[in-house]
């Protein structure tokens, strides 16, 4: 599976500001209530369709080891898409990295 930025209808611009919300370290399910808090937040400063949401960074182990499963990494790719939706509808597109 590879990792996703959500963004809004927009589509992915360079000028995008990704708020890397959601840990790929640990299983811990962030609150969809908490990430839309924090994108709420960030657009007192960046209009929100210059915003994204995605991972922190990839998925992959360390040398130290991630406790993270694939079924994990599913879920929180999956509740990036849902609160994405819940932040810029439905139609949200969705790009690839």
């Amino acid at each position: 599976m590879r990792a996703v930025a959500i963004r809004g209808r927009a589509g992915r611009a360079p000028e995008a500001r990704p708020l890397r919300r959601v840990t790929a370290k640990r299983p811990h399910l962030e609150p969809i209530d908490e990430l839309v808090s924090r994108i709420r937040e960030a657009s007192c400063f960046v209009p929100l369709e210059r915003l994204a949401l995605n991972p922190q960074c990839g998925f992959s182990n360390s040398v130290m080891g991630n406790a993270i499963t694939a079924a994990d990494q599913e879920r929180k790719l999956r509740r990036v898409v849902e609160t994405a939706r819940r932040v810029w509808g439905e139609d949200t597109a969705l790009h690839t990295v």
